[in-house]
């Protein structure tokens, strides 16, 4: 697809221009023959790069993963940026958080959403594809023929130059993470019980920038804390698999996805043979 085929660009103002010491970047709605896409633009600081997981991640084929499209080069003057890196995602009419619906959704349809969502995280895992940015903002639902997907979103395809940056929300990193090295399988594990406890409870586990914390300090809380707060109104399922995946010790942590997904398919019973 060749970017100077979009025939009308549109701003939204909810999606306004970023900038970090790491990056600028810039996201529009577009349409290319007739069809909405989102349009990304990403520049980064000299001191990263981008990630060849993101090649992998364009040829994956799930309906619960943001369908990504290659893009050919093109001048990009008109969005204000040199090339560094551009993402061409389908277009979310409605963007509706997985956080919003877990919460006011019965246990049956939380069932069922968690086990769609971990068993297209697991595959992407099998390919050795992390996401790196596990965090409720990256996660949406839609619905269709009155029943409720999930849909993971904006992967993170940064590498620093230097191990020592990491590009991870500081509520969802996992004790061993000190540089982007350390980032695994099991740290993204980890990431994944903070996001279901976030979903039971809206908080997290260990605290928050939105208490006033800084990262140092929730990093302490992750070191030093227990997850006893609020375990009270956790269903005891996800109770399960959040105790699965917040072991401080990386060794007791599940290995994988797989024995979570085990343990929601034997809650849900026979029925989860038809959950695809």
């Amino acid at each position: 697809m060749k970017l100077n085929d979009i025939s009308h660009v549109e701003q939204k103002a909810n999606w306004v221009e970023i900038q970090t010491n790491r990056l600028s970047s810039k996201a529009f709605c577009v349409e290319v023959n007739s069809k909405k896409y989102f349009l990304k633009i990403e520049q980064l600081s000299k001191s990263w790069h981008i990630s060849p997981e993101y090649l992998k991640v364009i040829t994956i084929d799930d309906p619960y993963i943001i369908k990504y499209h290659i893009v050919e080069e093109s001048d990009l003057e008109e969005f204000g940026f040199d090339k560094s890196l551009i993402t061409l995602t389908d277009y979310l009419p409605q963007r509706i958080f997985l956080s919003d619906f877990f919460s006011q959704s019965n246990s049956k349809n939380q069932l069922k959403i968690c086990l769609r969502l971990l068993k297209s995280i697991y595959a992407f895992h099998a390919k050795d594809i992390l996401h790196r940015d596990i965090s409720s903002p990256n996660f949406l639902v839609f619905e269709k023929f009155k029943q409720f997907f999930p849909i993971i979103t904006d992967f993170n395809f940064f590498v620093p130059i230097e191990n020592n940056e990491i590009f991870i929300s500081p509520e969802y990193l996992a004790p061993e993470v000190n540089g982007f090295r350390d980032y695994t399988v099991k740290s993204e594990i980890w990431a994944i019980g903070v996001l279901i406890f976030y979903f039971c409870t809206n908080s997290f586990p260990f605290g928050s920038r939105l208490d006033g914390l800084s990262h140092d300090e929730i990093k302490n809380n992750v070191l030093k804390q227990e997850i006893d707060s609020k375990i009270n109104i956790i269903p005891e399922v996800f109770l399960k698999i959040i105790k699965l995946c917040l072991q401080k010790n990386i060794s007791e942590r599940a290995e994988s996805l797989e024995v979570i997904i085990k343990i929601l398919k034997k809650e849900i019973g026979w029925k989860s043979h038809f959950i695809v």
